[in-house]
């Protein structure tokens, strides 16, 4: 499953569906589930001022969202407009960087843990033969 890597607590505030725009200095091609991972780093400042526990779960895979767009910035006024003051405290909204929109997050009841990459890199879920994995469950499609 494809996975990205993301500090603390910008992984929590993902999977806990606070943070709906990944900021990123690249783009991606990528439209999909999206295993989220949490690094060994947490940001401490971030955390307080974001009123947030500092004792967070790291070198853990969360849970997983959707990643539905990529869009490149503009003007901040316009991303401010189009993402409101609480999300462009969240991330890098400077023009020409990348917003990736994400969706549908699921968390799981306990982290799992995982060594985690730079980039998005492949993560095994643990599918089986016949069976699905607790994200891949979740993300079926309805009949």
């Amino acid at each position: 499953m494809r996975t990205i890597s993301l500090t603390q607590p910008w992984a929590s505030l993902v999977i806990d569906g606070r943070k709906k725009v990944e900021t990123r200095g690249w783009r991606t091609s990528y439209r999909g589930l999206l295993a989220i991972h949490a690094t060994r780093e947490i940001d401490v400042l971030a955390c307080r001022g974001f009123r947030m526990s500092e004792d967070l779960p790291t070198r853990s895979i969360l849970g997983a969202v959707m990643l539905v767009d990529v869009l490149q910035f503009g003007a901040i006024a316009d991303s401010e407009r189009r993402f409101g003051a609480l999300e462009m405290s969240y991330g890098d909204f400077e023009p020409g960087r990348y917003g990736w929109v994400l969706k549908d997050p699921y968390k799981f009841a306990a982290p799992k843990r995982v060594h985690g990459s730079p980039g998005i890199w492949e993560w095994i879920c643990g599918c089986g033969e016949g069976t699905l994995c607790e994200i891949h469950e979740r993300y079926r499609p309805k009949p």
